[in-house]
């Protein structure tokens, strides 16, 4: 039957159909007979539907082979990937918390972006329309001229002539007379 081109399911079921059951078969032969049978049906319906799912797959393209190792090790890398871009993120979000807090004091938000957005508007500008790449250099110089504004000693304008003397002698003002 193999030659011809049967399965050994059909081979199992042809073979089971053309047994008959003789007057010489006790109930018990019967039963064990039955549970023959289902057990036979049961483990051809199993091989049917893991040979529908093989062949899915390999329609699908899942059948390259691709072994356990190879999953593994892939897995294993998107694992170290994430890992990384995580940490990366977290160092990121705790530099720009230490960055703004003379500015804008202890700030507790999610990401780096929205940690210097924030400090930006309590400082007084707009970051509307600005990409979250842009915010920390925005920052950082908007942070460096308030700090340089700050340091810068203020200078001081007397109230009396000699200030004024001065800033006309230096003009060469004083042939000027103001009368009056």
């Amino acid at each position: 039957m193999k030659a011809a081109g049967f399965t050994d399911d059909q081979i199992a079921k042809c073979i089971a159909a053309m047994t008959t059951q003789g007057q010489d078969d006790t109930p018990g032969e019967r039963e064990a007979a039955g549970a023959a049978r289902a057990d036979a049906d049961k483990e051809a319906a199993r091989r049917a539907e893991a040979e529908g799912a093989a062949r899915e797959d390999k329609e699908r393209g899942m059948d390259k082979g691709i072994t356990k190792q190879a999953m593994d090790a892939a897995l294993a890398d998107v694992a170290a990937t994430v890992e990384r871009n995580t940490i990366a993120r977290m160092n990121a979000l705790h530099a720009a918390r230490d960055a703004v807090k003379p500015f804008a004091g202890e700030v507790a938000l999610d990401s780096a972006a929205a940690v210097y957005r924030f400090a930006l508007k309590e400082m007084g500008l707009d970051c509307t329309g600005i990409p979250d790449a842009g915010l920390e250099p925005l920052f950082k110089q908007a942070a460096q001229l308030r700090t340089q504004a700050s340091e810068a000693p203020a200078k001081k304008i007397a109230q009396d002539s000699k200030g004024t003397a001065d800033f006309r002698e230096s003009l060469g003002l004083n042939r000027i007379q103001v009368k009056g």
